[in-house]
């Protein structure tokens, strides 16, 4: 979006960008309608969904992840935003297209799917400890320094550190649900800690 705004302009791009998502919605709606008339017959009511969700906020175990990963989120959105700020600021002045270079840093989420495989070698919770040590470091990297080679390596460490601790947390959520709320724990996960990319059989 960056790029795109630098190249024609912020309304252009809008325009542009929410053309293609209405198109990838309409797709993805057309390859999810059903071929037969076949139903499941597991279909449960909406109010006895949300009470099972609420349920599972009383358990402490599983409050105190969603927290943890909310927090982090919290944080995480708040350093990419002050990122930006500062670096359309002196002693910078980044226009648009030259910020989203520096975002690609985030292409180090890409970690977070071997993430999984490596707790069990590590150890989850040295993983997770792991990964907030890393997004300290990079905030540090981030707020301290005016060099654009530490800003992209702190931002990079950033996503690293979030997404590995983000996959490593979403797996201890499921691990301490029944089998049967699976759903609602994924959706409670998507409401605190935001989008994730792995499913619950990763890992």
């Amino acid at each position: 979006m960056g790029l795109l705004t630098s190249i024609i302009g912020w309304q252009f791009s809008f325009k542009v960008v929410s053309f293609a998502l209405f198109s990838l919605t309409a797709l993805t709606f057309l390859s999810l309608v059903e071929k037969d008339d076949s139903t499941s017959k597991n279909h449960q009511k909406l109010t006895k969904l949300y009470a099972n969700s609420i349920r599972l906020l009383f358990n402490p175990k599983i409050l105190s992840l969603l927290l943890a990963g909310f927090t982090l989120f919290v944080g995480f959105l708040g350093m990419v935003t002050f990122l930006t700020y500062r670096l359309i600021a002196p002693p910078f002045n980044f226009s648009s297209g030259e910020v989203c270079w520096i975002s690609f840093a985030g292409i180090t989420a890409l970690i977070a799917p071997f993430a999984g495989n490596l707790s069990k070698k590590i150890g989850t919770y040295k993983i997770i400890f792991s990964s907030l040590l890393v997004c300290l470091l990079s905030f540090q990297l981030m707020g301290w320094f005016e060099s654009i080679t530490l800003t992209a390596l702190g931002l990079l460490l950033l996503f690293l550190g979030v997404y590995t601790f983000q996959l490593i947390l979403f797996i201890l959520v499921g691990q301490n649900v029944p089998k049967e709320s699976i759903g609602s724990a994924s959706s409670l996960y998507i409401l605190f800690c935001g989008p994730t990319p792995i499913n619950w059989k990763a890992g």
